[in-house]
């Protein structure tokens, strides 16, 4: 293992931690208040927090190249990136 795969690996983890930690808030904050925008705001945070685990382990567990693990964080980020768009707009 590389020194370029370690950095990538513990700013993976980091971003799991505390991206997990800002969901975990934002979805109690919409349990006190039942406000879409909230839950609009933990989803689409959930789906970028998501989007790095699920790249970093169809690279690094299931073989998958580089470039395709990539790619799927990527779709993961976007989407959620849309439904943090979404959120701004809710009531």
């Amino acid at each position: 293992m590389n020194s370029s795969t370690i950095v990538i690996i513990a700013a993976n983890v980091v971003t799991l931690l505390f991206g997990g930690a800002i969901v975990y808030l934002a979805h109690r904050a919409y349990a006190r208040t039942g406000s879409t925008a909230l839950r609009a705001l933990a989803a689409g945070l959930g789906l970028v927090t998501l989007g790095t685990f699920a790249g970093g382990i169809a690279h690094q567990l299931l073989d998958v190249s580089l470039l395709n693990g990539i790619a799927v964080q990527s779709a993961f980020t976007a989407l959620g990136f849309v439904i943090l768009a979404y959120s701004l707009y809710a009531e």
